[in-house]
């Protein structure tokens, strides 16, 4: 074990024996341990990074919600320097884990959640510390950077698909449109990453992590977060109770008409930026996959779809997503033909967006595909097992 890190425990939990057990979670350079005690008791160990600001902003924006009793982890011990902290820890399951469950049994946690995070949205904007640091407010700027990053990794990266000049202009003019009625909507307090995987359940109540993106934004980017979650699906009718549950708390001076009008112009925002996952860079993915000599010249076809593949495969990536009907024919059948040991799933770009839009796998059709992906699918949790 690193010194540093064995003092700072040793410091903070006296003379006992203890062990850790490292979490793994994605998409930051923060690192989690769970400290088990001998007596049963657990902590969490927290060191973060000096790559992303907002790291420097979590001990004091968990120290602003604790003050406002948003349900957030107690801090127990911080080293500013070594960038450690020593925390309660919430439990091992989230709300993902819930998402098999029938929604009889998963609705009281999620009315739950909205009901606490209402307490950080209702919170006045002009009682915010002046002290406290936190991450710059939603503005056209912002909103325009997500739809960029939506563009350059999904549509362009993922796709391999370049908007013509009269789409690119259609694109962007929709694009303000949205912007602009987004920006209609009174800023407050966000969390901005509110879905399923950062609501622990502990004690049978929510508690909220990852939340050092706090910032002024538009509450119905936070309830699109978690009630259109790309990681668990709804029926539509369990999607518009939490919807109608929100319009109740929230009291707005409009119609729940318009308030779901607002609710989907944010989901729009928020799927576009959950889209933009990054893609595996691989050298042939602009390479022609041999779908035009299919009938004339099989052979080639084949050779041209394995290389293709073969390189795809190389560079670590699980599934091909293909903006060319042909290309996901082609690539598709003709592993048939190849002594893969696993094929790989290939799956059309507008498959992959009907299941971020939450419209099931049946939609999808992706039981039509040749080469399964559901099986992949249902282990990444993308869709239901």
């Amino acid at each position: 074990m690193d010194t540093n890190k064995e003092k700072f425990l040793s410091d903070h939990l006296g003379l006992v024996e203890f062990r850790l057990r490292p979490i793994e979670k994605g998409g930051s350079d923060r690192t989690y341990w769970r400290v088990l005690l001998k007596d049963g008791r657990n902590f969490i160990f927290m060191a973060y990074g000096v790559e992303t600001q907002e790291n420097a902003y979590w001990v004091e924006i968990n120290r602003f919600l604790n003050e406002l009793r948003v349900p957030v982890p107690r801090i127990i011990a911080f080293d500013q320097n070594l960038r450690f902290l020593l925390l309660e820890d919430a439990g091992e399951l989230d709300f993902y884990m819930l998402r098999t469950l029938p929604w009889h049994k998963r609705r009281r946690f999620y009315l739950a959640a909205l009901s606490e995070i209402h307490r950080l949205h209702r919170f006045p904007l002009a009682e915010l510390p002046t002290d406290l640091k936190i991450s710059p407010a939603y503005d056209d700027k912002l909103y325009r950077w997500e739809h960029q990053y939506f563009l350059d990794n999904f549509v362009d990266a993922l796709c391999g698909f370049e908007l013509p000049q009269s789409l690119a202009r259609q694109w962007e003019e929709e694009s303000s449109q949205l912007i602009e009625r987004l920006q209609t909507v009174p800023l407050c307090l966000i969390h901005r990453d509110f879905q399923s995987q950062n609501i622990m359940l502990g004690d049978e109540r929510p508690v909220f992590i990852d939340f050092q993106g706090m910032r002024p934004g538009n509450v119905f980017y936070d309830l699109a977060s978690l009630i259109c979650d790309p990681y668990v699906t709804f029926l539509p009718e369990e999607r518009n109770e939490l919807i109608s549950f929100y319009y109740r708390i929230m009291e707005p001076d409009y119609s729940l008409e318009r308030f779901t009008d607002y609710f989907w112009e944010g989901a729009a925002q928020r799927l576009m930026q959950a889209l933009g996952a990054e893609p595996v860079s691989w050298s042939a993915k602009t390479d022609c996959c041999g779908g035009a000599l299919g009938v004339v010249k099989t052979e080639v076809s084949v050779r041209m779809a394995r290389r293709v593949l073969e390189d795809a495969r190389a560079s670590g990536a699980d599934v091909v997503v293909t903006m060319c009907p042909m290309c996901h024919m082609n690539l598709d059948a003709r592993q048939q033909r190849m002594d893969f040991r696993a094929p790989t799933p290939i799956v059309h770009a507008t498959q992959l967006m009907v299941l971020a839009f939450d419209l099931g796998e049946r939609a999808a059709l992706l039981d039509k595909n040749i080469v399964d992906p559901r099986p992949l699918l249902r282990e990444r949790g993308i869709i239901e097992a």
